[in-house]
C-alpha cells in the first residue's frame, strides 16, 4: 500500500482502506474491529506518504543515504503508531484477549516495519527503473554467480542440511556477505532484490520449522537489520560513484590541462586538455614519470620542489607558478600552473592545473613592441618639438621641414585686422603658390567644399563668440580640382568680452582616411562573403568567425571563439585536421583540400578548404587563416 501511494498518488486511499477492511473480515474479526483496523492502516500509509513525499522529498530510486534513512525512520514511527492503534482496536472490538496485547503489539510493529524495509524498496526500485550511477558495471557472470551463491547458502543454512562443520552453524549471518555483495555491486535495485529474496526464504524456513531462525522475532529482526544495512551500503556506494563521475566530468570538460602525480612523481591522471597541450595520449603517460613533461633544464628544480612540497605537506598549494613544459614533439611551451595537494587512500597526490601561456606571451610581446614603438615615436616627436621650438625664431627652414614631415600646416588669423598667415606646408596642402596667392578668410572659405561651408562657418563663429578651442574635419578643393580631407584644430585667444586672435593647424588625412576605409572595406568583404572565413591561433583555436561561417555551420561567434577548430570536423578526420594545423603552424605550405565538416545541428557537408599561415614582420607564424566553402551541391 505504501509503495502504491508513493508511486501512483494519494488517490488510492479507498483501495488501501477497503483492502485492510476485507482482510480483517476474512480472518474472522467483527466489522467494528475491521473498520478500526482499516482506519489505522490508512492513517499509517497516508502519514508516511505525506512525510516522505511532501515534507522530506523522498526519492524512490533509493540511491541516496538520506532516502534510506527517511524510509527507515518513517517506517519505525508510523509502524509504532499503527501497531498501537490497531492493537487497541482489535482488543476493543475484536476477539483478541487483552493478555496478549504486548505480544500482538510487538508482532504488529515488527511485521509492518520489516515489510516497509523489504517489500517497499523492491517495488519502488523496479517500478522507477533505478540505475546505479557507477563506472563499474557488473557483468552477466557476476550476476549469475551472486544468484547461485545466494541459492546455495540460503538452502544450506535455512534447511540445516549442510555446513554443520562451520562455527555456530547454522547461523543466518553467513548470509550477510551476500547482501553486502549485492548492495555494493548492484545498486539499490540489486540490494532490495537480494534482501527480499533472502527474507522470503527465511520466512519459508520459519513456516516449515527449519533453519536457524526458530522464532518470529528472530526472523523480523534479521530481515530488518539486513535490509537497512544493505540499502545503506548501496546508497553509500552510489553516492561515492557519483562523486567520482562528477569529478571525472569536471576533468573531462576542463579547458585547462589537469595532471596528477603520486609521491614518486608518476602520472596518475591526465585529462583531454592535457592531451591537447602536451600532445600525448593518456595511455602513453599514465604510470610514467612526470619528468617527461618538463624540459631537461628544469628537472633539478622540479625534483627539489617535489621533495620540498612532500616534506612540508603541500607547501606549493594555493599559488600560481610560471614555468615551461615540454610537448611530445620536443617543443617547449610556456605555462602557468597551480597545484592542489590531497591524500587519497593514504597516498600523497599532487594535482597540477596547467594553462598554456603562449597567447599571453604573444600579447605581451605585441604590447611591449607597441609600447616601445609608441615611446620611440613620443621621444622622436618630443625631440622634434624641442628642436623646433629652440630654432623656431632663428631657423624657419627647420619648421617647414617638420611641418612637411608631419603633413601639418599652421595658420594664424588676427581677428582685429583680418590678416591671415599661412605656413609653407599649408600652402602645399591647399595647392596654392605663396607667390601668387594671398590667404584671406574669404579665400579660405572659397577653398572649402561647398557642402561643408555652412558647418565650418558655424563652428568657427561659435568658437570666436565663446572664445574656446575648436576641432573639425573638412574637405577642400585644391587649385587643380583634387579633393583632400583635412583635420583642423585651433584655439581662440582674447578675454571674456573680445576674441583677438585665432591660431591652429591643419593636417592632411586623406591617405590615412583612405587606408581606414580600405581596412573597413576588407572587413565588410569578409563579413559579406558567402564562404566561411575563420581565423585560428597556431594551435587551432578559433579567433575570428565571419557571417559566412555563422551561416554555414550554424554557430554564433560566442559559441566558437576560443574553441578548437576540430569541433567542426567529423570525428574520423580530426587527427588529419590536427596534423594539417600542426604543419601549417610550423611553417609548411599546404595545398587546398576537401574534407567533410559537421554543422551545429550534427549534419555533415562536404567542404573545400584553403588554409594559409599569418606571419608577422619577422616571418613568424602568429596565426592561421581558414577559408571554407560548402561544395555539397557541386559534389
Amino acid at each position: 500500500s505504501l509503495s502504491a501511494v508513493i508511486l501512483l498518488g494519494p488517490g488510492l486511499w479507498p483501495g488501501v482502506a477497503s483492502g485492510a477492511f476485507v482482510l480483517v473480515v476474512l480472518f474472522g474479526q467483527p466489522l467494528p474491529a475491521a473498520a478500526s483496523l482499516a482506519v489505522s492502516e490508512l492513517a499509517e500509509v497516508m502519514v508516511a506518504w505525506w512525510l516522505m513525499a511532501r515534507v522530506l522529498h523522498f526519492r524512490t530510486t533509493l540511491d541516496r543515504i538520506r532516502d534510506v534513512v527517511v524510509l527507515a525512520g518513517i517506517s519505525v514511527g508510523t509502524s509504532l503508531v499503527s501497531a498501537a492503534a490497531g492493537t487497541a482496536g482489535l482488543i476493543t472490538f475484536g476477539t483478541i484477549p487483552a493478555e496478549i496485547r504486548e505480544a500482538l503489539f510487538y508482532s504488529w510493529w515488527w511485521s509492518h516495519f520489516s515489510a516497509d524495509l523489504v517489500i517497499t524498496p523492491v517495488l519502488l526500485t523496479w517500478w522507477t527503473r533505478s540505475r546505479r550511477a557507477s563506472a563499474v558495471r557488473p557483468s552477466s557472470a557476476e550476476i549469475v554467480a551472486l544468484v547461485l551463491c545466494a541459492l546455495i547458502v540460503n538452502l544450506a543454512l535455512l534447511s540445516g542440511a549442510l555446513f554443520v562443520w562451520l562455527p555456530s552453524s547454522p547461523t543466518p549471518f553467513y548470509l550477510l556477505p551476500l547482501t553486502l555483495w549485492a548492495g555494493l555491486r548492484f545498486g539499490p535495485r540489486g540490494a532490495a532484490t537480494a534482501t527480499f529474496t533472502i527474507g522470503t526464504m527465511a520466512i519459508a524456513s520459519v513456516t516449515t520449522g527449519r533453519g536457524p531462525m526458530m522464532s518470529l522475532s528472530d526472523l523480523q529482526a534479521f530481515i530488518s537489520i539486513t535490509a537497512i544495512a544493505t540499502l545503506l551500503l548501496s546508497a553509500i556506494a552510489v553516492e561515492k560513484d557519483r562523486a567520482i563521475l562528477r569529478r571525472s566530468a569536471v576533468q573531462l570538460a576542463a579547458l585547462d590541462a589537469i595532471v596528477s602525480i603520486d609521491a614518486n612523481g608518476r602520472v596518475v591522471e591526465f585529462n583531454p586538455a592535457a592531451e591537447q597541450l602536451f600532445g600525448y595520449r593518456t595511455r602513453d603517460v599514465l604510470g610514467k614519470e612526470a619528468r617527461m613533461l618538463i624540459p631537461p633544464a628544469h628537472h633539478a628544480n622540479y625534483e627539489a620542489a617535489l621533495r620540498s612540497d612532500l616534506a612540508a605537506g603541500g607547501g606549493l598549494a594555493g599559488r600560481r607558478y610560471r614555468t615551461w613544459a615540454r610537448r611530445a614533439d620536443g617543443t617547449d611551451v610556456a605555462v602557468e600552473i597551480s597545484i592542489a595537494a590531497a591524500t587519497l587512500d593514504g597516498e600523497n597526490i599532487r594535482t597540477g592545473f596547467i594553462r598554456d601561456r603562449t597567447n599571453d606571451l604573444r600579447i605581451q610581446r605585441e604590447r611591449r613592441l607597441a609600447q616601445t614603438i609608441l615611446e620611440e615615436q613620443v621621444d622622436e616627436r618630443t625631440r622634434e618639438l624641442r628642436r623646433t621650438n629652440h630654432e623656431l625664431e632663428r631657423n624657419e627652414i627647420m619648421l617647414r621641414q617638420a611641418e612637411e614631415l608631419a603633413e601639418l600646416g599652421s595658420f594664424e588669423l588676427d581677428l582685429i585686422t583680418g590678416r591671415l598667415d599661412w605656413s609653407d606646408e599649408l600652402y602645399r596642402i591647399f595647392g596654392r603658390d605663396r607667390a601668387t596667392f594671398k590667404p584671406t578668410f574669404e579665400s579660405f572659405m572659397a577653398a572649402i567644399h561647398s557642402d561643408d561651408r555652412v558647418v565650418v562657418r558655424a563652428i568657427l563663429e561659435s568658437a570666436i563668440a565663446n572664445v574656446r578651442p575648436f576641432s573639425l574635419e573638412v574637405r577642400i578643393v585644391r587649385a587643380n580640382g583634387t579633393l583632400r580631407t583635412l583635420v583642423s584644430r585651433g584655439k581662440v585667444y582674447g578675454d571674456a568680452q573680445v576674441a583677438t586672435r585665432l591660431t591652429g593647424c591643419c593636417q592632411d588625412v586623406t591617405e590615412r582616411q583612405a587606408a581606414e576605409e580600405a581596412r573597413y572595406r576588407l572587413v565588410d568583404i569578409a563579413e559579406s562573403s558567402e564562404d566561411a572565413i575563420i581565423g585560428l591561433t597556431p594551435f587551432g583555436q578559433i579567433e575570428t568567425w565571419n557571417a559566412g561561417a555563422v551561416r554555414i555551420f550554424g554557430y554564433t561567434r560566442s559559441e566558437v571563439l576560443g574553441k578548437p577548430c576540430t569541433m567542426l570536423a567529423v570525428e574520423e578526420r580530426v587527427p588529419e585536421l590536427r596534423e594539417r594545423i600542426r604543419l601549417m603552424a610550423s611553417g609548411r605550405t599546404l595545398s587546398h583540400y576537401e574534407m567533410p565538416h559537421r554543422r551545429k545541428d550534427g549534419s555533415i557537408f562536404e567542404a573545400s578548404v584553403a588554409t594559409s599561415a599569418i606571419r608577422d614582420r619577422q616571418g613568424n607564424v602568429i596565426g592561421l587563416s581558414k577559408i571554407l566553402r560548402d561544395i555539397t551541391e557541386q559534389k
